[in-house]
């Protein structure tokens, strides 16, 4: 049977980790890269890297929990939609238009989250950024 530490070396060898400057160099060679930091959040305020997206220990923990599941560009209008229709949104229609425009165009993406067949909550973005909507949407 293997050890904690076998697991733990086979696991750390099927992940490739990078330092800060090569994640920043292969960034530079593709701006469509999107990178997820889900390090603790002790190391997070050490540094990070700009525009990376922090997803802390909390909400993974919460998210395997609640029943949700997520899907990617199944709602994108929706998602605009919902995010768009809020008190106060600075999301006007010539800018919902715009990004579902880019969607069309494969520049512009969503993802969605679903408590059973109700849309609960969703990010979109272009390929360089996403902007968070914690719902629900009404």
């Amino acid at each position: 049977m293997p050890t904690f530490r076998d697991l733990l070396a086979e696991a750390k060898a099927s992940i490739r980790e990078v330092d800060t400057e090569a994640a920043a160099a292969a960034i530079g060679a593709n701006p469509a890269t999107v990178v997820l930091d889900v390090r603790e959040a002790d190391e997070y305020e050490q540094g990070a890297l700009p525009d990376a997206v922090h997803i802390p220990r909390s909400l993974r923990r919460q998210l395997r929990s609640c029943g949700w599941t997520t899907t990617a560009d199944a709602a994108f209008e929706a998602v605009i939609a919902g995010c768009a229709g809020r008190e106060g949104s600075w999301v006007t229609g010539a800018m919902a238009q715009a990004y579902s425009d880019l969607h069309r165009a494969g520049v512009a993406h969503s993802v969605e989250a679903w408590s059973g067949d109700v849309l609960v909550g969703g990010l979109y973005g272009n390929d360089t950024l996403i902007w968070p909507h914690l719902g629900p949407f009404r």
